[in-house]
């Protein structure tokens, strides 16, 4: 650089901007060191961040692969447990749906040989106080029930038919004709 200086100096300067113009390129020099080296840290820089960049990519992509097997998984174990869940709400359901039915097949066996009807009661975790004492309650009435029902049933046996049939048979002879209605 010095002797592009001195060249220049000797063949386009004049003798008095010589000075002034060399503080200015020493200026200008020590700017474009200071640039040089600034550069040089950003270049620096900007490949470990290149590098720093490609790492966290692949690190990106393998957890991506991860995660997309790991949801999948997921996704399976739900649909298991759905199905599974429904498979036991289904075998709950069927065998409550027999016990029931078998209670009350023995309900209407009881009935139709003309034994008192007893409920069998369930006590435990599945019925509250609450729905017991209701239920105690609904025994009671069906006590009174039954009473009721057999005293009809001897009321209704102590009815005489023929007279009943006979007391019809003379209501429907003395029943209005609409002719008969209309002429009065």
């Amino acid at each position: 650089m010095s002797s592009l200086r001195k060249e220049c100096d000797d063949k386009y300067a004049r003798k008095e901007l010589i000075p002034p113009i060399h503080s200015r390129l020493d200026e200008l020099e020590e700017k474009t060191k200071s640039l040089d080296e600034t550069v040089d840290d950003h270049e620096a820089r900007i490949r470990a961040l290149e590098e720093l960049t490609k790492q966290q990519s692949e690190k990106v992509a393998a957890h991506g692969e991860t995660i997309e097997e790991h949801q999948k998984d997921i996704d399976e174990l739900k649909r298991l447990v759905n199905n599974l869940m429904n498979d036991v709400g289904l075998k709950v359901d069927c065998d409550t749906f027999d016990q029931k039915i078998m209670e009350l097949t023995a309900l209407l066996n009881s009935l139709s040989k003309g034994e008192k009807l007893t409920m069998p009661v369930q006590t435990g975790n599945n019925i509250s106080s609450k729905d017991l004492q209701v239920i105690m309650e609904a025994l009671g009435r069906i006590d009174g029930l039954e009473a009721l029902l057999k005293q009809l049933i001897e009321d209704f046996k102590a009815l005489d038919l023929e007279d009943i049939r006979n007391q019809i048979a003379l209501l429907w002879e003395r029943k209005a004709e609409k002719h008969d209605l209309e002429l009065l």
